[in-house]
């Protein structure tokens, strides 16, 4: 177990981190990083809560870091969101001596299945949990095509309106980023 500690300057003023072990499995990966789970800690009050951060790959054109740091920068609590908390800048010294900066994105944990997941029968979350809600859309899906579809587009644009009355556009809507959560 190796257990990393990230704090950015705009952290170090808020008075929190966040830390994550190293050695852990990567809760998933897509096109800009890997996401791992890890716990945001406030140094005042003690408080903890599990996170997920996305350890941003190196070598991303800067177009997709600043995007990554707009996105991370959205602050709107909605049911059918995922609540953005951070965007990190970790400077760290190579054993050469370079100097290079990791970027990190945080955000909620989610716990439960992706759509896409959900329409080829899993209803588990990586745990193996059944998440009840999930096992309710996919007999639906089965049953009724028509309502679950209702159903879905209903939550999924309640929150892409949200998004919209704040003035930002998602580009990234497909089944495997929607989420079916507890």
């Amino acid at each position: 177990m190796a257990i990393i500690k990230l704090q950015g300057e705009k952290e170090k003023q808020q008075g929190i981190y966040y830390e994550f072990d190293s050695s852990s499995t990567p809760l998933g990966e897509g096109g800009m990083g890997k996401v791992y789970r890890g716990r945001r800690i406030n140094i005042h009050t003690h408080e903890t809560r599990d996170v997920a951060i996305k350890f941003m790959f190196t070598g991303l054109p800067p177009t997709v870091i600043q995007r990554a740091e707009d996105e991370a920068n959205i602050r709107i609590q909605h049911d059918n969101l995922v609540e953005m908390m951070g965007f990190l800048a970790v400077e760290s010294k190579m054993p050469n001596g370079v100097t290079s900066i990791r970027y990190h994105v945080v955000s909620e944990l989610l716990i439960g299945v992706s759509l896409s997941d959900l329409m080829q029968g899993v209803c588990t979350d990586q745990s193996g949990n059944l998440i009840p809600f999930a096992q309710t859309l996919y007999n639906l899906y089965n049953s009724d095509p028509e309502q679950f579809a209702v159903t879905v587009l209903k939550k999924v644009l309640s929150g892409i309106m949200a998004l919209h009355d704040a003035g930002y556009i998602h580009r990234d809507i497909d089944p495997s980023n929607i989420m079916i959560t507890k």
